[in-house]
């Protein structure tokens, strides 16, 4: 089987979601065919993906300069198209994908970044499938909710923008999704909607949580996504003080890269709050990690940061966002509805180290039996024969 997978960015190196699903499905798909890529650069000077997966066959780079990007997000004033799309849309990727495409037993489109050129794959006779991944709508309603002034105005017309066209693409192509509540946001379409899950490595016995520090509590993700400085913000703000007037010694620790000013002033004057930026070694802080906090008010699909911590057996305390298709019935987690029970619910948990390794243990099971690489090629393998 010959394969062309289409991204709107470099997948290596990893360095977020995006990307860490991006590489998921590409190895899977290596498994199934021969595999080629195509996607958007900025400098024609990076570096080649293969360079990382000399498994990758041929490359098609298509160089989209910063200025013409932005010149593309203006656009979305005028053109009623969301800016998510428009960000992506790049009438040069779209003439080198129609010119090679029809080559190929199937192309697949890797993320949202792409979906708009389902219809013209479509309509040229490809067998063309889309990974979205997330609902994009569901996405953006979650985030006008938690919006005030003219950013909830911007938020609603752009989540009105994305629905109309999410579910054109969902009547156009077999589309992936990463969890059932993705799935399920919006009404089935004439294609099959299907879920490939994101598969997690389970660090060896000796790399995983100690549960041995009660009161360091951690917090991971790309420090530049809105959903987290939200999480973070109000977590800081609303729950840390009531932990704190429990656990004096409380200290919260924030990880990942591209925390700006907004970030990195919660750790400022406040001695429970420790913004680490990015670091070497991830797994480290899984292992000192008495808690993992994933207070998510917004964003959409399975949540990596929640995967990893979970494989590394650390005890999870999130919120029923953070929680969007995982199986809350395993007991693999807590799950916090409030501020007030996700005070409580780490407050109980910092005093009990065995409920936090029942937890951790309970984490490791559920991860091995639900998030495995072979699951998801199966997946895959399934999601590629929808148009058969």
């Amino acid at each position: 089987m010959k394969i062309l997978y289409v991204t709107h960015k470099p997948i290596y190196p990893v360095t977020g979601g995006d990307c860490i699903r991006m590489s998921q499905i590409l190895d899977e798909l290596l498994q199934l065919g021969e595999v080629d890529v195509m996607y958007l650069v900025h400098d024609s000077r990076e570096r080649m993906q293969r360079e990382w997966n000399p498994a990758i066959g041929t490359e098609y780079r298509v160089v989209a300069g910063r200025l013409r990007r932005l010149m593309r997000a203006a656009a979305t004033m005028v053109n009623r198209k969301p800016l998510l799309v428009n960000l992506y849309r790049h009438g040069g990727m779209r003439q080198r994908l129609l010119e090679v495409a029809p080559q190929y037993d199937a192309v697949v489109l890797g993320s949202l970044g792409t979906a708009h050129y389902c219809m013209d794959l479509r309509a040229a006779g490809v067998e063309a499938y889309l990974d979205l991944t997330d609902s994009p709508t569901m996405n953006l309603d979650n985030e006008t909710m938690l919006s005030h002034g003219w950013r909830r105005l911007w938020t609603r017309l752009n989540a009105r923008r994305m629905r109309r066209l999410e579910t054109l693409w969902r009547a156009t192509v077999p589309t992936a999704f990463i969890s059932e509540v993705d799935r399920d946001y919006l009404p089935a379409q004439g294609k099959p909607s299907v879920i490939v899950s994101n598969s997690v490595a389970l660090p060896e016995d000796g790399m995983t949580c100690s549960h041995e520090n009660a009161a360091e509590l951690l917090f991971v993700g790309q420090m530049g996504y809105a959903p987290n400085i939200t999480a973070m913000r109000r977590f800081v703000a609303d729950v840390l003080p009531r932990v704190a007037a429990e656990v004096p010694d409380v200290k919260l620790h924030i990880v990942g890269g591209g925390a700006g000013e907004e970030v990195r002033a919660l750790g400022r004057d406040n001695r429970h709050v420790v913004v680490e930026g990015f670091v070497d070694d991830l797994g480290a802080c899984y292992r000192d990690a008495g808690i993992f906090v994933a207070p998510m008010y917004s964003g959409s699909g399975i949540q990596n940061k929640i995967l990893q911590a979970l494989a590394a057996g650390c005890c999870v305390v999130t919120t029923p966002i953070g929680a969007e298709g995982l199986d809350a019935a395993t007991d693999a987690f807590v799950v916090a509805r409030s501020d007030e029970e996700m005070a409580q619910a780490v407050i109980r948990l910092t005093g009990d180290a065995e409920a936090r390794r029942g937890y951790g243990r309970r984490a490791r099971a559920y991860v091995a039996e639900a998030f495995s690489a072979a699951g998801v090629r199966l997946q895959l393998k399934q999601f590629l024969n929808c148009n058969s």
